[in-house]
């Protein structure tokens, strides 16, 4: 009598290495940041910044 691994637990995913029982979406997001190198960044956005004050972009078909 042969016995099965136990399946994976809800929630637990990556318990096992992620080798079984993972999302595709995991596992493309896996893929693409594997040889990725991450930059974080600091400070203030310049767009958002102008976004919100009403300096945005402004729209080509405005009504008059």
């Amino acid at each position: 009598m042969s016995t099965a691994p136990p399946p994976p637990k809800a929630g637990n995913h990556l318990a096992d290495g992620g080798m079984r029982g993972g999302c595709p979406v995991e596992a493309a997001v896996d893929r693409l940041l594997h040889h990725a190198h991450v930059v974080l960044t600091e400070g203030s956005s310049l767009r958002l910044t102008q976004a919100t004050s009403g300096q945005g972009v402004v729209a080509l078909n405005q009504p008059s």
